[in-house]
């Protein structure tokens, strides 16, 4: 992403009027500055940028599909559902569209859905990213269905802080505690256990409490299990509990 953000750069320097490169260029900064956990000056930017991108390119549905991208992060539901819809109009077979969409469901709880969308992208797409497989376990671990989460979080190759938190949690919930315990002790390497908690909800954009906590009792289930297993004195009542 810092590579393309840099040939986006330049490429609006040769066409400032390039309304899919200042699309990607707002997705690129965005992604720099981690997603949901972005800054609102970030966040703010890129939707500027996005606007002049639609103004440009009222038809390129990837320009109001970056821009639903976008409005999630910065937690406006209803707009960024509005944008997937326009850009499903323009374009109704654009597997990203269709993926994305799925994503958008599930953070707005409504797991069952997401996970129609996110089927049909995968069927429409031999080739598709790792992101596919990454957005389908939201939807799965909300329903409980947590074989198929780690199922499609084997597909996801980025062992990032926040994809062995996911896996830690489903580990925690399915009672694999030895599983769940490895995992967020990867994730222990990078964070305190209150800077982790406080990290994963800023990163979280479930629309609602009930699914941000859901995911969060699979990572302090995870987090318990783990301090028993490192023998912290922290963890005696933890140790008490579990005997």
């Amino acid at each position: 992403n810092l590579a393309g953000h840099d040939h986006l750069v330049r490429a609006l320097e040769i066409d400032p009027d390039f309304a899919l490169a200042h699309a990607y260029l707002a997705l690129a900064e965005i992604i720099l500055a981690d997603y949901g956990a972005a800054s609102q000056s970030v966040l703010d930017r890129a939707v500027n940028r996005l606007k002049r991108a639609l103004a440009l390119a009222p038809e390129e549905a990837r320009c109001c599909r970056i821009m639903a991208l976008a409005q999630l992060y910065r937690r406006e539901y209803d707009a960024a559902e509005s944008h997937l819809v326009r850009a499903l109009d323009l374009n109704p077979y654009d597997a990203d569209t269709l993926a994305q969409m799925g994503f958008l469901t599930a953070m707005r709880g409504r797991p069952v859905e997401a996970v129609g969308w996110l089927e049909r992208a995968i069927a429409l797409n031999p080739f598709r990213p790792a992101w596919y497989d990454s957005d389908l376990a939201f939807p799965l671990y909300d329903l409980g269905r947590y074989d198929k989460t780690l199922e499609a979080l084997a597909k996801v190759p980025d062992h990032g802080p926040f994809e062995e938190a996911r896996r830690a949690a489903t580990y925690a919930l399915m009672g694999n505690k030895a599983r769940a315990a490895h995992h967020i002790g990867n994730v222990m390497t990078s964070y305190s256990g209150d800077d982790l908690f406080a990290h994963l909800r800023l990163s979280a954009e479930y629309e609602h409490e009930k699914d941000i906590e859901h995911f969060l009792d699979g990572v302090r289930a995870a987090f318990d299990a783990y301090r028993v297993a490192s023998h912290s004195p922290s963890s005696t009542s933890a140790r008490s509990s579990d005997e």
